[in-house]
Order: C-alpha cells, then structure tokens, then sequence
C-alpha cells in the first residue's frame, strides 16, 4: 500500500497543472499513505514518502488551480476594459 501512495503521490505532482485532478490524485496519494503507516507490518517508509508527496502535490495543485482563476479574471477585465476604451463615442443602431 505503501508503494500505491508513492505512485499516486507522484502523479498528483505530475498531474497538477490539471485543476482538480492533481488534488484527487495527491489526496488519494495522501489517504493510501496514511493507512500505510498504520498497518503493523510492511514498509512505512514508502508510506510516509507517499504522504509528503501527496501533500506537495495537494498544494502546488491548489496554488495553481487559484493562480489560473485569479489570472483568467484578471484577463477577462482588461478585455472588457479594453473594449470599453475603444468603441465608437456614438454607436449607431443598425435598423434594417
């Protein structure tokens, strides 16, 4: 299991420009991890490797995801600032 977390973990860091699925995948990395770490037996380092990349990933895929939101406004203003600033003083209706 500990193996599972380090794979998912990884793509969650590779996937993270992707809104939404970086999370899911590092949180899956991040959840697998955990219940790594409580088994009795097996690896635990894979384990806890698994929950800091899947952390890292979590992270970096949230600061993304609201960076390309708050940039995507940002350009939508200047388009419509843009826009305002250069139409006709007097617009015509076209009447047919």
């Amino acid at each position: 299991m500990g193996v599972a977390a380090l794979v998912f973990g990884i793509l969650g860091i590779v996937t993270c420009w992707v809104p939404f699925v970086g999370i899911l995948l590092g949180f899956i990395g991040l959840i697998l991890g955990i219940m790594s770490m409580m088994k009795k037996s097996g690896n635990k380092a894979f384990g806890l490797i698994g929950i800091v990349v899947g952390g890292i990933g979590m992270i970096i895929c949230v600061v993304i995801t609201i960076l390309a939101f708050v940039i995507g406004d940002a350009a939508m203003d200047a388009v419509d600032d843009y826009q305002l600033e250069n139409s006709p003083a007097e617009s015509v209706p076209f009447n047919p």
